[in-house]
């Protein structure tokens, strides 16, 4: 073998070598307690739900969705989270109203890689009109709660990732389901 392959050789061995130990200290760490804070916009669609009438998709936005809880392990955490939907619409007294979609569910956070993850969870939904409802405006719906999402960390300060993430809760009721779509922009504590 010639000088130069061997120095070929070594060369590469050794970026290799450079590669894996960058790759495993930009694994980042993951133990203990977490939590979660986003925002985000998004939209609720509704179907045949109590008095709400016919199908319909609104825009809103998502004021807050915050989670607490603790890694089970580097790539799982199991997490309690809050997460609400609302936009504004007309009650029936055609002033405007608040129109929420709020879930509280027990969700398991699977870390794929360093950077991207899935989400998912069941808990109880509550749907209704909350700030500015007039007399006759359908009444609050409460019933499961299913959630998914799926994100990216687009930066992260030792144990701080700021990510987006796409996520979807649904709210099942007896009488229909109410959907909540949601882009996130959120900070969590790893």
């Amino acid at each position: 073998m010639t000088l130069w392959r061997k120095a070929l050789l070594a060369a590469l061995a050794s970026l290799v070598g450079l590669l894996a130990s960058a790759e495993a200290s930009a694994r980042p760490l993951r133990q203990g307690f977490t939590m979660e804070f986003g925002v985000g916009l998004g939209a609720i669609q509704v179907g045949q739900l109590n008095d709400y009438g016919r199908e319909r998709i609104d825009m809103g936005f998502e004021p807050h969705a915050v989670s607490f809880g603790g890694f089970v392990s580097r790539d799982l955490a199991l997490m309690a989270r809050w997460k609400s939907t609302y936009h504004t619409t007309p009650n029936t007294d055609g002033e405007d109203a608040h129109r929420f979609l709020g879930t509280l569910t027990l969700n398991a956070q699977w870390w794929l890689a360093p950077r991207w993850f899935v989400s998912g969870g069941a808990g109880v939904a509550a749907f209704g009109y909350g700030i500015g409802s007039a007399d006759g405006d359908p009444s609050w719906s409460v019933g499961g709660a299913l959630s998914a999402r799926v994100g990216y960390v687009f930066a992260r300060v030792e144990r701080h990732a700021f990510k987006i993430s796409l996520e979807v809760v649904s709210g099942l009721f007896g009488s229909g389901v109410a959907l909540g779509e949601t882009l996130n922009v959120e900070w969590q504590f790893l």
